[in-house]
């Protein structure tokens, strides 16, 4: 059965401010793929979800070739996420639930939840969140989850909600965590955090952002797009040749080239 795409629509829910929205039917990201072994080895894992209900996790070899173990779905018009693995065997995958709207003729996100399952096989509860998520998951350093949604980003611990952190603009786009800072893409700004207090630090308003995550890069550069123009940041701490922009005062998304 074909999904209709779902859209975001500038009339429901949707900031005041047109450079924050996302633009009228926006496609969401197609589904994803995580690929994990665990740390005492054994045959790959292979997790993925589709676009419509179900996170699926096969087990590989090059004599049986796949062999589905697990199948989770999940009820009612829901978009997922790409899946994320974590080191304990939890695959963790964001999701839209949504409804369809008259005024847009579409579908539109109304909020979300974080599924766990396996390949680890002890049951752990969703995690519900009052908006859409439709990019996967990063993890910090100290091993928590920053769960990116349309306008906030949840702070996991396993199932645990640690805290919230709201954005005026919307995203569909995954967040880029390094070992100090977490980078979020918006249709309206490009923002830094502060990976331990979750304070933002740093901005950078601009248009048509908040589809495609930021990247890191060796020596520590932040590359982020927004309506096709490639933006290019020294990061903090950043060193090497790459790194051709002087640093400003708090290191992060003053400047870019």
């Amino acid at each position: 059965c074909l999904v209709p795409p779902f859209t975001f629509c500038p009339g429901i829910g949707t900031p005041a401010d047109p450079a924050d929205r996302l633009p009228p039917g926006v496609a969401t990201p197609l589904p994803g793929v995580a690929i994990f072994t665990f740390a005492g080895g054994g045959t790959p894992w292979i997790i993925a979800t589709d676009q419509a209900s179900s996170i699926v996790g096969w087990n590989f070899s090059m004599t049986g070739g796949f062999i589905e173990v697990f199948r989770k779905s999940r009820d009612g018009i829901v978009t997922l996420a790409a899946p994320m693995v974590l080191p304990d065997g939890y695959s963790v995958v964001g999701s839209a639930e949504t409804r369809f709207d008259d005024t847009c003729e579409s579908f539109v996100p109304t909020g979300g939840h974080v599924t766990f399952s396996g390949p680890n096989g002890i049951a752990i509860g969703d995690v519900a969140t009052d908006f859409g998520i439709f990019a996967a998951a990063a993890r910090t350093g100290d091993g928590r989850m920053i769960v990116p949604g349309t306008n906030a980003f949840e702070v996991l611990r396993g199932s645990t909600k640690l805290d919230q952190v709201g954005h005026p603009g919307q995203s569909i786009a995954p967040a880029a965590v390094s070992r100090s800072h977490i980078y979020v893409s918006t249709a309206g700004s490009m923002r830094s955090y502060d990976v331990n207090t979750l304070a933002q630090v740093g901005e950078l308003s601009w248009f048509g952002g908040g589809q495609s995550g930021p990247a890191i890069g060796p020596t520590g550069q932040i590359y982020a797009l927004a309506s096709n123009v490639l933006f290019i940041w020294p990061g903090p701490g950043c060193s090497g040749p790459g790194c051709v922009v002087a640093p400003t005062t708090d290191g992060v998304l003053d400047r870019n080239r």
